[in-house]
């Protein structure tokens, strides 16, 4: 079996794949404080409680934005697993070409989103917004080659930047609005970040489609913590919440 991880800036997702089959779905918050035998309980619950075996797993690929957490979750696959993490970098064998430059800036996120993409939907132009902490939509041409992409805030991070920089502006919780205009203060915000976010996303895809693909079909794929508040509206064309999870076990197939 395979173990794939993917380190975001808010969590830490973990994925068990028994040949190309997602078995099991797991997360903890990311935190610098966070130790060994943080995950115990999480590996217990999530694997040995579900029958799998630790010595089962051999294989483990991991995407990271958080570089001063590495160095924990190789320590703690060493541990719990015996066997050692391949950390994705731009240098990998995949079918899809990076097509930025420097490719190694090019986070290793966005680079398993894509490949995911174009496992799901081969030869299709695509556009993969993956809803984090940030907002990265990117193009894939023809599913095999990455054209680069735009970053925006996403949706709480916006939020977090309302309330740290003003005055009096509260902090929200993030969800989606009843409607698009607020009567307070709080909606207001959520509205704008909202219907905001949602703007920016339809814009940038057109432009995608005018700039990238020559108005040819393109399809939009969302990924992401914050997808689902915008999963029945007309944004996306397809929702898949693995998504990153499912490139990693692609590009370790390829590579490992």
């Amino acid at each position: 079996m395979d173990l794939v991880i993917d380190i975001g800036n808010s969590t830490i997702k973990f994925g068990l794949f028994s040949t190309r089959t997602l078995l099991s779905v797991f997360e903890i918050n990311t935190n610098n404080g966070l130790k060994l035998e943080d995950f115990s309980s999480l590996f217990h619950k999530n694997i040995y409680e579900k029958n799998y075996k630790s010595r089962e797993i051999t294989r483990a690929i991991c995407s990271s934005v958080v570089p001063e957490m590495n160095f924990l979750i190789k320590a703690v696959i060493r541990q719990y697993f015996d066997i050692e993490t391949w950390f994705l970098q731009s240098d990998i064998l995949s079918d899809i070409k990076i097509n930025c430059k420097p490719e190694k800036n090019v986070g290793a996120d966005r680079i398993a989103a894509a490949t995911g993409a174009a496992s799901i939907m081969p030869g299709k132009n695509l556009i993969v917004v993956d809803m984090g902490t940030v907002t990265a939509i990117d193009a894939v041409i023809a599913g095999k080659e990455f054209a680069g992409g735009t970053i925006i805030p996403g949706l709480s991070l916006s939020a977090q930047a309302l309330a740290s920089g003003t005055a009096k502006l509260p902090s929200i919780k993030i969800e989606r609005p009843a409607k698009v205009y607020g009567t307070t203060t709080g909606e207001a915000i959520l509205s704008g970040i909202y219907y905001g976010q949602a703007g920016a996303i339809k814009e940038i895809c057109r432009m995608f489609q005018k700039e990238i693909f020559n108005k040819k079909k393109s399809y939009i794929i969302a990924t992401g913590g914050s997808a689902n508040l915008f999963e029945d509206t007309e944004l996306f064309d397809v929702f898949i919440p693995e998504l990153v999870l499912i490139g990693l076990q692609k590009i370790l197939e390829q590579n490992i």
